[in-house]
C-alpha cells in the first residue's frame, strides 16, 4: 500500500509522518521522505506457526512525506 501525505506548508505533514513511521529519518526520492513499515498481524503469526511455511510475508505500507503544495 502506498500512502502520500500532502498539504499546505506548516500543516503538520512531517509531524504526522514521524508519528506514523516512528522514525525521524527515511530515504529521500524526488523531494519526498520515504519509509516502509511492516504491518504486524497476529493472525499471520498463528498461521505461520501452524503451517511452518518457508517464508512469511507481512503486509507493508510505503509512506511518503511530500513537499508542500
Amino acid at each position: 500500500m502506498h500512502i502520500s501525505i500532502v498539504g499546505a506548508p506548516s500543516s503538520g505533514k512531517t509531524m504526522l509522518f514521524r508519528a506514523l513511521s516512528g522514525s525521524y529519518e527515511g530515504g529521500v526520492a524526488n523531494g519526498a521522505s520515504l519509509v516502509t513499515i511492516d504491518v504486524p498481524d497476529e493472525r499471520l503469526d498463528l498461521l505461520t506457526k501452524m503451517f511452518n511455511p518457508r517464508k512469511t510475508v507481512y503486509s507493508r505500507i510505503e509512506l511518503a512525506d511530500t513537499v508542500a503544495i
